[in-house]
């Protein structure tokens, strides 16, 4: 059996070579544990700072300040306290959804997909931390 020759540099289109010898699957593992990773680097530097809010609680309050007088109205006189409580999680698991399907693109179409998409989630909660500390 003669050995072969493994390329390490990307393809032409920045696709990584080689990745068809793993399953689909492994894109969106990838992806979905970056996400987390950031999410919990930014629990860290916020409990760190004290000054500012983790990125979900950020992105949180963003989505509230930016939701519709009506639509807010309603969310209150279904949900009472607990729409911050349902509105948290749902921003955690979006976010890791987001990220698995940005690793199963950067895995099968372009790295850089991947780049991009973290760097502009990065932006977004680096944005909504900083805007309204501890409102």
């Amino acid at each position: 059996m003669e050995p072969t020759e493994v390329a390490t540099e990307p393809d032409a289109d920045g696709g990584i070579p080689g990745v068809d010898d793993h399953p689909r699957w492994y894109g969106a593992v990838a992806g979905v544990v970056a996400a987390g990773a950031a999410l919990a680097f930014g629990e860290v530097v916020a409990a760190a700072s004290g000054d500012i809010p983790g990125l979900v609680l950020g992105v949180g309050e963003w989505i509230v300040d930016i939701t519709p007088g009506r639509a807010a109205q309603e969310s209150i006189e279904t949900l009472g306290s607990r729409g911050k409580a349902m509105l948290l999680p749902g921003i955690t698991i979006t976010a890791l959804l987001l990220g698995a399907v940005l690793g199963d693109l950067s895995r099968t179409v372009s790295r850089w997909i991947g780049v991009a998409g973290f760097a502009a989630f990065g932006l977004l909660g680096g944005f909504t931390a900083a805007r309204n500390p501890q409102s």
